[in-house]
This record gives C-alpha cells, sequence and structure tokens, in this order.
C-alpha cells in the first residue's frame, strides 16, 4: 500500500496494493481520457491523470467532479505522486 499525504493541501490517500492488471486499467482510462490525442498539455496530462487514478478507485473519497474545481497545484502534487508510484511499481527489486 502507498501513502499520499500533503497536510497543508488537505490530502491524504491510501492507494491500494497494486498488480499489473491495475496499471493496464489505469492506463487505459488514460488513454480513454485523451480522446485519442497523443499530446496533451501539461494542465490536460494532470487533470487526466488524477481523473484516472480515480476511475481506478486508487484514490477513495475523492468525486471525479472535483477535479475541475481542485487548485491547480494541487492537482499537479497530486498525479505527480501518482506518476511516482506507478514508476516505483516498475522498478525491478535487486537491480
Amino acid at each position: 500500500m502507498y501513502k499520499i499525504e500533503h497536510k497543508g493541501l488537505d490530502i491524504s490517500f491510501d492507494v491500494p496494493d497494486l498488480r499489473q492488471r491495475h496499471i493496464e486499467e489505469f492506463f487505459k482510462n488514460l488513454r480513454e481520457l485523451q480522446g485519442g490525442q497523443i499530446r496533451l498539455s501539461s494542465p490536460e496530462l494532470v487533470g487526466c491523470t488524477v481523473r484516472s487514478a480515480i476511475m481506478c478507485g486508487w484514490l477513495e473519497g475523492l468525486p471525479l467532479k472535483d477535479v475541475d474545481e481542485m487548485l491547480p497545484g494541487k492537482a499537479t502534487w497530486l498525479s505527480g505522486k501518482i506518476q511516482d508510484i506507478l514508476a516505483k511499481l516498475q522498478e525491478v527489486p535487486g537491480e
């Protein structure tokens, strides 16, 4: 389990243990949210990343509609933490 927490931004989530199927679901959702676009602006990618994590159930208690009104810095920070978790999951132990 991964903890995403920032007291100043009032963010606290326990991301469940993730397996390959969860990562595939995340990227499937991300592609759908991108609407077929290959390249998104940074703010669009941030929003899609947070929304995909919500759709996957990783950010329990955060409604999808709340992303629209989220402060950009908060969304950017949260998106970065999600990306950090994804990167960590792809590391090979002992390498």
